[in-house]
């Protein structure tokens, strides 16, 4: 394990006297540098045109390489706390290590990045005026769209996205509502309250399950007014990429199904997922798979 710090222009003990209000943003980076990937640029360039202050990033690097080396460049008014966990525990691990970070350093507010989400240029204005204005919700996300259509937030009916009327800012109710990772915005002492991340969820329904525990705190969240262009890149996935992927995939929707209604699961996600795959690649690979799951 590796841990850096960088902090330009910042006097010693400065996490010991933080503001209150101040944000943390979170980016969990994987086989790319962090100060290459399309969330920090973009964060950076909002930084630029907005800040105020102090900007304060958590790396958290996933990387499983050997050798990986990443040097951490100073820039003014830029705190890099930067972490590499090299063999790779997922998301949810490196989430809780970051409100870890969070709480002891007293910082009020934590926003999750995907590596590959572009930010709009308010970004950072827009979160940091949520964080200095409203004390209502503790819960926050942007919109988030991909190939020209939203993602997130979204209304859910037993597992299942529904069309409904167009998810426009503001306050909205958290029943039969989900969000994505990119762009959540939560309230520090709301993330303890619900217990953090569930680490046997390694990367997917990770952020379904949290926004499920947390509508068990509170009852609504609010819907920024920001645009967030997120890159699935697990859509261009080579077969073999396809199939390692699907194998975590299959873990993490075990676990995930222990506490819900499994034939639904099945029925609007597994099978569906499952059935994509092996047209896609004209392979039974995929469903080899599945059935040595249900067997072990």
């Amino acid at each position: 394990m590796e841990y850096q710090v960088c902090l330009a222009s910042i006097p010693l003990g400065y996490f010991n006297f933080i503001m209150k209000n101040s944000v943390l943003f979170a980016i969990v980076t994987y086989k790319e540098k962090y100060f290459e990937c399309l969330s920090f640029l973009s964060l950076f360039q909002s930084f630029g045109v907005y800040g105020k202050g102090k900007l304060n990033v958590f790396i958290f690097d996933n990387t499983d390489f050997d050798e990986w080396n990443v040097t951490i460049n100073e820039m003014r008014d830029v705190n890099i706390n930067y972490f590499h966990q090299k063999d790779n525990r997922g998301i949810s691990f490196a989430y809780n290590r970051i409100y870890d970070f969070a709480k002891n350093n007293n910082f009020e507010w934590i926003v999750f990045l995907d590596q590959d989400t572009t930010l709009p240029v308010e970004t950072y204005d827009v979160y940091s005026k949520k964080a200095l204005n409203d004390k209502q919700q503790m819960l926050a996300a942007p919109l988030v769209f991909s190939n020209e259509k939203i993602i997130s937030p979204s209304k859910t009916n037993f597992y299942q996205k529904l069309i409904s009327k167009p998810i426009v800012p503001g306050v909205l109710d958290l029943k039969n509502t989900t969000c994505i990772n990119s762009g959540l915005m939560v309230a520090t002492h709301l993330y303890g309250a619900v217990g953090g991340y569930n680490e046997k969820l390694k990367l997917d329904f990770c952020d379904h399950d949290f926004i499920d525990r947390a509508k068990k705190e509170v009852n609504s969240f609010e819907v920024l007014k920001l645009k967030f262009v997120q890159d699935f890149s697990s859509d261009n996935n080579t077969k073999i990429q396809s199939i390692s992927r699907y194998k975590i995939f299959v873990k993490d929707y075990k676990n995930y199904s222990k506490t819900r209604n499994k034939l639904l699961l099945f029925i609007k996600i597994d099978l569906k997922h499952l059935l994509k795959l092996t047209y896609k690649f004209r392979t039974l690979v995929f469903i080899k798979i599945r059935i040595h799951n249900l067997v072990k």
